[in-house]
């Protein structure tokens, strides 16, 4: 299981993942939620999320509620908002219920859609059956084998040739090339925007 690990204070980062590695486990490392959402933004494969509650310039909920608006595209081509299990790990024992909209916090976590909320000095056991629990099928969503991560992978490939190219290829023949790309590239853009138009279409 890929698992994002986020948390400001390094000593909770490094139990966690010494945890998670141990038992088998693939483990990111973001040390703020605002890293953790660029990573859920350009990483399709994390497959749940751990994450401390009071963090500098965006908490555990913040980035749940930001995460949540996060679209990705499916493999079949759909386009849907992120749906991956979050479980929010707090030293907080929820005395503070105004901040909760008048109930505490595990209440207050879970109605917006956390399954899990954990205090800090938990249970390795514990966690570990959370995470086990939520272990499903595979998720039919973008990956580097699906049609979008195969076309990003095939530009980096054409970048990558046409630099090694340079030192070897005459101008004349680089020119030549680059016209080829440039109507090969016409098509592509027009095909991704005609794409787009459908999948964005309002339904009647």
């Amino acid at each position: 299981m890929k698992i994002l690990v986020v948390d400001d204070v390094g000593f909770m980062r490094r139990r966690l993942e010494q945890l998670l590695t141990d038992n088998n486990h693939v483990v990111v490392l973001a040390e703020s939620g605002h890293e953790a959402l660029n990573i859920l933004q350009h990483d399709c494969t994390i497959e749940a999320v751990l994450t401390d509650l009071n963090m500098p310039g965006m908490t555990g909920i913040e980035l749940y509620l930001q995460a949540k608006k996060i679209e990705w595209i499916f493999d079949d081509g759909n386009v849907g908002n992120i749906a991956i299990p979050f479980i929010l790990i707090t030293a907080s024992q929820g005395r503070d219920v105004a901040k909760y909209e008048g109930q505490n916090l595990e209440e207050y976590a879970k109605g917006l859609g956390f399954i899990e909320v954990l205090p800090k000095q938990m249970g390795n056991n514990n966690l570990l059956n959370i995470l086990a629990a939520t272990q499903g099928d595979p998720r039919d969503v973008c990956s580097l084998d699906s049609p979008v991560g195969n076309l990003a992978g095939s530009l980096d490939q054409i970048e990558a040739a046409i630099s090694d190219l340079m030192g070897v290829a005459n101008v004349e023949a680089l020119e030549s090339l680059q016209r080829e790309l440039e109507e090969k590239l016409v098509r592509v853009s027009g095909a991704i925007k005609m794409f787009a138009d459908q999948v964005t279409e309002p339904v009647a």
